[in-house]
């Protein structure tokens, strides 16, 4: 090949793009009709003449433009479905089709919503989607968390640790916390500096939540060595100092049974049922109904057949059991 010809292939960056495809000499260059276009003018240039050289670029981009036009035309597709993809508004901006924006369904809707936004790193939308039930959202459990959670990404410490402190404050007493609850462990998360004032209230509430945390675990202990009557105690105690049923049910669950305190356990169900919450703040106080429901069942067998009377009255059994003795 003339030495001008590969002194201009260099210059353009265009002789190395020809050996990448392991095309070196002059006959396997020309081989394509790219390569032909290229040497063709390279030959009749001079880069002494700058019409010369607006020509070997003009000829370039030509060719260029013309080996990858058929691939362009499948890229067209993939890039005209990847540009209407990424226009389509995300689902997480709507509700279910269904619902309506001043229902207790759309509130429903709303956390997974704002914790699908805040995936898609769409922050400005998470809190949107949030706000628009806040006061809701702010005195749930998982309202708040979401809350909390939205305001440490986007670094705003102060309402990220306020949000569960008011939350702790209005529904939640520390003397529920044990050492996994979300509440305590995304309060230790906040890892960003707190004003003098919020970092007052946050200390002083992570001592309550680790003096809980201690508790349960020591209940917890107490359980696994088949200690119920120590374990049923310090629950009567704890739920005397504001602990809910919510959170001691397990454990009042082990204790009885493991004690064979049937006609107590049952009375205690029987307490939870008659008394359930009807306003949606205070559901987090008692265990769910399924919880429930099961140690009804579980109890059922065990007792006499006027305690399963009363049971029977209250039409929450979910397998029809025998009354008679």
């Amino acid at each position: 090949m003339d030495s001008s010809v590969i002194e201009i292939l260099k210059r353009q960056q265009i002789l190395e793009t020809f050996k990448s495809s392991g095309y070196e000499k002059e006959t396997e260059i020309n081989s394509t009709q790219y390569g032909q276009n290229i040497l063709r003018v390279c030959r009749t240039s001079s880069f002494k003449r700058n019409k010369y050289r607006k020509k070997l670029t003009a000829a370039c981009a030509f060719a260029i433009v013309a080996a990858l036009f058929s691939a362009a035309n499948v890229g067209y597709i993939w890039i005209r479905n990847g540009i209407a993809t990424s226009n389509a508004r995300p689902a997480y901006l709507e509700p279910d089709p269904d619902v309506d924006n001043s229902s207790d369904d759309y509130y429903s809707t709303s956390v997974p919503r704002a914790e699908a936004a805040m995936e898609a790193g769409d922050y400005t939308n998470a809190k949107k989607i949030l706000d628009s039930k806040k006061e809701r959202n702010e005195n749930t459990f998982a309202g708040a968390l979401t809350y909390s959670e939205l305001y440490n990404k986007t670094g705003d410490y102060d309402n990220a640790a306020l949000v569960i402190l008011n939350f702790l404050d209005k529904h939640y007493p520390p003397v529920n916390i044990h050492s996994q609850s979300p509440l305590y462990t995304d309060l230790q998360d906040i890892k960003g500096e707190l004003s003098p004032d919020v970092q007052e209230r946050y200390d002083t509430c992570m001592t309550e939540c680790k003096a809980s945390a201690a508790f349960y675990d020591h209940l917890d202990s107490l359980v696994k060595q088949e200690d119920y009557q120590t374990a049923l105690d310090l629950c009567n105690s704890r739920k005397q100092e504001g602990a809910f049923d919510s959170t001691l049910f397990t454990y009042y669950d082990y204790c009885y049974m493991g004690l064979e305190k049937y006609e107590e356990f049952a009375d205690y169900l029987m307490e939870i049922i008659k008394n359930y919450p009807s306003d949606v703040y205070s559901m987090i106080k008692v265990p769910s109904d399924d919880a429930v429901t099961s140690g009804i069942n579980k109890v059922y067998p065990y007792l006499s057949a006027e305690k399963k009377r009363e049971i029977d009255n209250l039409h929450v059994l979910t397998n029809t059991a025998d009354t008679s003795e």
